[in-house]
């Protein structure tokens, strides 16, 4: 037997030591691992504190401060937490610079505490995007606050930790928005190729980010000079930013070009959102496609160019909404439109006008007795005239005249003759109101009263106006034209133009309700513009787009 058993133990002694060795590699790796937790715990609790005396001191007010202890303290890792105190010095040097608490050298601090911070993380993990971007950006920032040389001949120090942070992280805006800040920044020193490098950088990083290109348009069209406009998304924010950049340059002629193209994309930008909202109604999503609508009625210029535009919206939009909504854009278009209305022009069909008084909701009883009267409501019109006996106020003097054609198309013509006898003196001198009594007198056969409107529309009608006979209207200028027959179609439509001594300006000529010129005005402007026009009632408009304010003169037709 005992020699059985000593034959046995070599094989079962080895296994068990083998046991045991795994056993105390176990434990002491655990234990191990227990010290490095340990002294990880007591080295964030260190750091923590660190952070949040550095929070204290460079946060600008008591809330700010609580706000970063708080976020420090709920995060689990060291690096996090210095991520965070980093961003926010980044930040608040950058945006305060000079004015920050302590001025410009307390900006100073902040960005080397920053790049201190940012340098610790890497140390721990190179990898990180963040740690790149803001060692690279508190760099940048502090040198270019300081005026420092480095900035150019130490450029690789900012100019690498953001170029791998965008590697690193190549769908983040922040990285390639302080690359793009600091090459702006050192545009003139850059060699050739840097420059063209830059260039793309630009150029995808404004594709890409609109906050950004709003945000550096400034600065970009200052330094690229004639390759500016090679970079720009065609979206209307961005035409829309380069006009504000431009205005403030006093650039009328580059403003002038950004204009259009402000009116072109924006004019693609809302089709393409009313055949999204056309898909939305298909599906039976009825509320984003009404919030699509409005959205498009909101955006659109109050102008012909956009009407069709306005329509398509219209009448997508959701019928029965009378009185749920009122909004200041939807009125505008409503102006817009009763404004043409006293030149025979209806832009909106009756249903359309249905859908924008019932999307107002009320109006004063003048102005909705005249939308009514266009939609054809006659409900509608007869309940706003019970709703004021006496019509025969100013207000009520379109209505009156839109009134009466509307009698006389259904032969009712003692009521339309009623009906422009109520109409107040102050429209006796309008093109619109002898109109209406030239209609009267020929359907009830009036020759004298016939007589009298001929006499009177023969002395309105010519091919000069004074400046007198401007209506001003906010800050834009209107005027009722009615000019004699030409023998040819295409005429020459002169205008003079005032602009406060100055800088200049830039003026829409607005004919017929939609814009069909704009022109740079500086002192006494002449304005020119090439017109079909007929010997009918039309409607002229001057409207400021940017700079000095206007005043419209003299006009003839030539």
């Amino acid at each position: 037997m005992r020699d059985a058993e000593d034959e046995a133990a070599p094989e079962v002694r080895p296994q068990g030591r083998r046991e045991l060795t795994v056993r105390l590699i176990v434990i002491v790796a655990c234990l191990l691992g227990a010290i490095g937790a340990l002294a990880q715990m007591v080295h964030w609790r260190s750091l923590r504190s660190e952070l949040q005396s550095v929070v204290q001191g460079g946060a600008e007010s008591n809330e700010e401060a609580q706000e970063l202890s708080q976020r420090i303290a709920l995060e689990r890792t060291g690096h996090h937490a210095q991520l965070i105190v980093a961003r926010a010095l980044v930040y608040d040097a950058m945006i305060g610079g000079e004015n920050l608490a302590g001025g410009l050298e307390a900006s100073v601090e902040q960005l080397k505490e920053a790049r201190s911070l940012a340098v610790d993380v890497l140390r721990q993990h190179p990898n990180s995007w963040e740690a790149s971007m803001f060692l690279g950006a508190a760099t940048y920032l502090e040198w270019s606050f300081q005026t420092d040389r480095r900035l150019y001949s130490e450029a690789k120090s900012w100019e690498l930790p953001l170029l791998e942070a965008i590697e690193a992280a190549p769908g983040k805006r922040e990285p390639r928005r302080f690359l793009v800040t600091a090459y702006l920044e050192t545009w003139e020193a850059l060699s050739p190729a840097k420059r063209d490098a830059a260039f793309e950088l630009v150029r995808t990083t404004f594709q890409r980010d609109l906050d950004a290109f709003i945000g550096l348009a400034s600065v970009w069209i200052e330094v690229a000079g004639d390759r500016a406009l090679e970079v720009m998304p065609d979206q209307p924010r961005v035409w829309k930013a380069l006009e504000a950049v431009y205005a403030r340059a006093n650039d009328w002629e580059t403003f002038g070009l950004a204009h259009s193209r402000h009116l072109d994309a924006l004019e693609q930008q809302l089709s393409r959102e009313l055949d999204e909202a056309e898909d939305r109604l298909r599906l039976g999503d009825l509320r984003s496609s009404r919030d699509m609508c409005l959205r498009v009625l909101a955006a659109a210029p109050r102008d012909g160019r956009f009407a069709p535009l306005a329509i398509r919206a219209l009448e997508m939009y959701a019928p029965g909404l009378h009185g749920l909504m009122s909004t200041q854009e939807l009125k505008e278009w409503l102006d817009w439109a009763l404004e043409l209305s006293t030149i025979s022009i209806v832009p909106f069909s009756p249903r359309v006008m249905g859908r924008l008084t019932d999307s107002i909701g009320e109006l004063d009883a003048a102005t909705g007795a005249l939308a009514a009267l266009i939609g054809e409501d006659t409900y509608r019109t007869d309940r706003y005239e019970k709703l004021e006996e006496r019509k025969r106020s100013e207000p009520w003097g379109r209505f009156l005249i839109a009134k009466s054609r509307w009698l006389v198309e259904r032969d009712e013509v003692a009521a339309a003759d009623r009906a422009l006898d109520d109409v107040h003196r102050a429209f006796h001198t309008t093109v619109g109101y002898w109109l209406a009594r030239q209609r009267v007198a020929r359907a009830a056969a009036d020759l004298r009263g016939l007589a009298e409107a001929n006499e009177r529309l023969a002395d309105l009608q010519r091919l000069e106006w004074d400046a007198t006979e401007w209506r001003p209207k906010g800050k834009r200028h209107v005027v009722e034209l009615y000019p004699e027959p030409l023998p040819r179609a295409a005429s020459t439509l002169s205008l003079e133009l005032q602009a406060e001594p100055g800088t200049g300006a830039v003026a829409a000529v607005v004919w017929d309700g939609r814009e069909v010129a704009h022109r740079t005005v500086r002192g006494r402007t002449v304005v020119e513009v090439e017109l079909e026009i007929d010997p009918k009632p039309h409607l002229l408009e001057v409207r400021p787009l940017a700079g000095a304010r206007i005043t419209p003169g003299r006009i003839w037709i030539s």
